[in-house]
Parts: C-alpha cells; structure tokens; sequence
C-alpha cells in the first residue's frame, strides 16, 4: 500500500473531526479513503469516456496521414 501526505485546511479538518467524534468513521484514513473511492466510482465513467474521445481523435488523425 502506498501512503500519501495530504495537507487540508484547518477548517475542512474540523468538518473531518466532526465526523469521526459522531462515529461515522474511525480514523481520518478511513473518511479520506472513502471519500476517494467515491470520487472514483462517480467519475469513472466520464474518465473513460474521455480517454476513448482521445483515442477516437489519435485514430481520426492517423486515418487522415494515411490519405
């Protein structure tokens, strides 16, 4: 597993504190590790569809090098 610093502003830490004290999460890692994942599963499908908007560019090009 690879660890990464992460520097917050104070008052989004309070936010993050807030929700480990009402026991939604225990520990920082796990609110932030959450927090991530839910990004990724809700922009997954637009990140792929963005790399296969470029790929269909890169191949449009090509075709046309080859005229």
């Amino acid at each position: 597993m690879t660890s990464i610093v992460l520097n917050v502003p104070d008052s989004f830490l309070s936010l993050v504190n807030g929700y480990i004290k009402a026991g939604v999460f225990k520990t920082n890692e796990e609110l932030f590790l959450a927090a991530l994942s839910e990004f990724v599963s809700r922009n997954q499908l637009e990140l792929l569809d963005h790399f296969a908007n470029e790929d269909i560019e890169w191949a449009k090009k090509q075709k046309k090098g080859l005229k």
